[in-house]
């Protein structure tokens, strides 16, 4: 696609001087049109930039790295054509200095550099995600001790009505969610205080964003309706149409304008409770479209009466109350988070760390400076910094936050007069709201930018990557799905995607059409089905389904990659069509949950090599598991549960038998002795006693000689561990652990055993990242694993798979 750009283009790729807004489809070739700006932005014959004066902001570090190569490529192609360009030469030696990075780097930047603003120990070191979930368990525990001390009643009716159980899992979830979500505004406390606010008892519902809302949602399916019964009417007002219901149709049609009118809660709910129903006409009499308008009318009649079923019940002055209890709950959870923060805080200056968050917070603080209330302005460091900068260009923008926005609109110079902020995204693919990306941000300046001035709007609807029975099939879908309601943008001919790349002619039954693949689960056996529970059927159903749906798309793997009859794919570099490769062809799915086992264990049955892409099943790796118990019961062997399976590793050896025969005989034997001395330093029954305690008394006194020879040998190989863990570090005794135990080995002779193996190496990235923390000890790196483990940090398993190898991808969506 070099020097062969559309209209739209290069126009992104010549405007200057101008803050710009590229709404980018998918395939439209974006990076391809971002790097050729930037190149041209360093190469302009009369206002040639120097690389180290544009700050370029991507997503991720791996799009930074591959925008500097890309950047440094072309600059050395130019070079090349033209050996005495000097300019060109100085942009070569300074692009090591490009600025082109994450924000959280940007930001790591600026506060390393002006740390002496801040009152901060330049020996800040940033503390990993797994070292400050350690840190928040602490603190929050510790904070909440006060709270159960304090016993302020609002406290407890809180706990009462928001945390049912017997542990504080809930509090902690509510906690750490609503202080990571104001971290991701510029003041985190003020906006808790603004979220937290009583209102006075004059306020009602109806001044509140919710309950408009509320409204609103109801006055677009009253709409809806409104509309099907429009068609209903015209239906029975047709020459041959069932007039006989146009009184009932033209009744209910009457209502739903009502409820459509109704701005207030209390009249909105009259209305619904009230709403009346003709009896539908019994004439028997033939009419065109009389079963249309009776499907019609029965699913306005089940909608509006759910609508009764939900909110009949309620009462004005019902909900008034409710309300004013949830904004009196909300207070007690926001102070509660504030006084979070604040520990936090006091706890990461102790240790003087800082997390991504903080980095943030204080590359704000030193760019701008407060006004009232939750205003700010750029600094004197931010003016001086805009100065330095020749171009501000931002990837993936519908992925901001509003604290990544003030950070750089600090930095921008607009205030000065200067218009050089270049972004780029595509709202339709915003996909992390839930880490807090603020997509409005993206459509405040979609809806306000236009098509010249300061401000210019530039579409890129082309996609390079598919072909148009593809494309066809995508717009047909989300032309349905997305509205502006949903999804903030409306899915019209302006948004749908135009093909961009022409293919060579090839006969069009071997592309064929997109396709639905169906699979039918056959009949289960009556009388066995009857011995099965409702969930064994439920999981038998599943199962089924999985590997009928597995082997079915191995098949049509197979068929796409027969070398004579195969699917055909166009090769750009060969420069002709080939036969469809593994390489070619991914499995995507909407959650791993089991799927991906049983679509790779399929398709490795079928000769077709996989690989699973996942970000998850790190921690239920058996290995892995393995090592984390065997951790476990050498910091504190008396765990039943990690005790038992690490016997029954390779690590023990011992077999299910044998680890019944040891707890048999231990409780056989207590049962013997006389009732105060079974147990007496706990007094508890034979059968309560710890597995460990087994252990210890079968290597004294069991009965069978090469078993207790074994379990005699097993303890003091732990033992042999647990004395040396306080004298070495986390990784040190790991490594010993699998040197000793030719750990690496024993699972790379397993199946999969190159996964495995990487998988083990990872274990000891994590414990060398560990050591580095404010942590020591293995009792806390089991914590810290735990934690990673609970909050979902995972890192999928190690792939033991090249890239460009030749195998099926299996991922999630």
């Amino acid at each position: 696609m070099a020097n062969k750009w559309t209209e739209a283009q290069q126009r992104v790729i010549d405007l200057r001087h101008r803050n710009i807004l590229v709404s980018a489809a998918a395939g439209s070739g974006k990076t391809a049109v971002l790097t050729e700006r930037i190149l041209e932005l360093i190469c302009d014959k009369e206002e040639p930039a120097d690389i180290d004066r544009l700050l370029v902001v991507t997503f991720t570090r791996a799009a930074a790295a591959e925008m500097k190569d890309r950047i440094e490529k072309k600059l050395y192609d130019r070079f090349a054509a033209e050996p005495g360009n000097l300019h060109l030469k100085r942009q070569l030696a300074l692009i090591s200095h490009a600025r082109i990075t994450t924000i959280d780097s940007f930001c790591l930047d600026v506060v390393r550099n002006h740390f002496t603003s801040l009152s901060l120990d330049p020996d800040f070191r940033v503390a990993d995600e797994g070292e400050c979930r350690l840190l928040k368990a602490d603190v929050l525990e510790e904070m909440l001790e006060k709270e159960y001390e304090e016993a302020d009643p609002e406290f407890l009716r809180f706990l009462e009505s928001y945390c049912p159980g017997k542990t504080d899992e809930k509090l902690e979830e509510y906690i750490f969610g609503l202080s990571g979500f104001a971290a991701s505004y510029p003041d985190p406390k003020e906006q808790l205080l603004s979220w937290g606010a009583v209102p006075d008892d004059s306020a009602t519902p109806d001044d509140e964003d919710w309950m408009r809302d509320f409204i609103g949602n109801i006055h677009a399916e009253a709409a809806e309706l409104s509309a099907l019964c429009g068609e209903a009417l015209a239906i029975t007002c047709s020459p041959e149409g069932p007039d006989f219901y146009e009184p009932m149709i033209r009744s209910d049609l009457s209502q739903l304008q009502a409820i459509e009118a109704e701005e207030n809660f209390g009249p909105l709910l009259c209305r619904l409770r009230d709403f009346s129903f003709m009896k539908m006409s019994s004439s028997r009499k033939a009419a065109e479209g009389r079963e249309r308008v009776k499907a019609i009318r029965d699913f306005v009649k089940k909608t509006i009466q759910g609508w009764v079923k939900d909110y009949g019940n309620s009462d004005p002055e019902g909900v008034l109350t409710e309300w004013r209890n949830s904004r009196r709950m909300a207070a007690v959870l926001t102070r509660l988070a504030i006084r979070f923060d604040e520990a936090y805080s006091a706890a990461k200056r102790e240790k003087n760390i800082v997390d991504f968050s903080d980095i943030e917070h204080m590359a704000l603080e030193i760019l701008t400076e407060k006004k009232e209330g939750m205003d700010r302005e750029p600094s004197a460091v931010a003016r001086e910094m805009a100065d330095s900068f020749s171009e501000i260009l931002v990837d993936e923008y519908q992925d901001s936050n509003r604290l990544q926005e003030t950070i750089l609109s600090a930095i921008s110079g607009e205030e000065k007069g200067q218009y050089h902020m270049f972004h780029v995204g595509d709202v339709k693919q915003s996909i992390y709201q839930f880490r807090l990306a603020r997509p409005d941000l993206f459509l405040e300046k979609y809806h306000t930018y236009t098509e010249d001035g300061n401000e210019v709007l530039v579409e890129l609807d082309r996609n390079f990557r598919s072909r148009g029975i593809v494309l066809d099939q995508i717009n047909r879908i989300f032309a349905c799905l997305m509205r502006e309601s949903l999804g903030g943008i409306e899915y019209d001919d302006r948004q749908s995607l135009k093909p961009g790349k022409t293919f060579p002619e090839i006969d069009p039954a071997r592309i064929g059409r997109t396709e639905l693949l169906y699979t039918e689960i056959p009949e289960e056996d009556e009388e066995a089905a009857k011995a099965w529970d409702e969930e064994e059927l439920k999981n038998r159903e599943e199962k089924e389904s999985r590997e009928l749906e597995a082997a079915a798309v191995a098949g049509r793997i197979r068929e796409m990659t027969d070398p004579e009859k195969g699917f055909p794919i166009y090769d750009e570099k060969a420069g002709a069509y080939r036969t469809a490769r593994y390489s070619d062809i991914v499995i995507l799915l909407r959650s791993f949950g089991g799927w991906d086992e049983a679509f790779a264990r399929t398709l490795e049955e079928n000769g077709i090599p996989v690989q699973v892409q996942s970000r998850e099943g790190y921690f239920s790796a058996m290995e892995v598991q393995m090592v984390l118990n065997t951790l476990r019961i050498i910091d504190n062997p008396r765990q039943d549960i990690p005790l038992a399976a690490v016997m029954k590793s390779i690590l023990g050896g011992f077999s299910t038998a044998d680890l019944a025969k040891i707890q048999g005989s231990h409780r056989q034997y207590l049962s013997g002795l006389p009732l105060d001395a079974q147990n007496p330093e706990t007094n508890r029954k034979p059968s309560e006693a710890e597995f460990y305690e087994s252990v210890l008394w079968y290597a004294e006194k069991g009965e069978e000689p090469e078993l207790k020879e074994r379990v005699r040998a097993f303890h003091s190989w732990l033992s042999s561990y647990r004395k040396r863990r306080r004298l070495m570090k986390t990784v040190d005794l790991l490594h010993a652990l699998y040197e000793e135990n030719g750990l690496i080995a024993i699972v790379s002779a397993m199946p999969g055993g190159e996964k495995r193996a990487a998988n083990l190496r990872m274990l000891l990235r994590k414990a060398r990242d560990y050591d580095a923390t404010s942590y020591q000890g293995l009792f806390h790196f089991v914590r810290y694993i735990d934690h990673l483990k609970k909050y979902n940090i995972d890192f999928g398993e190690a792939s033991a798979l090249k890239d460009q190898e030749n195998a099926v991808r299996i991922m999630t969506i």
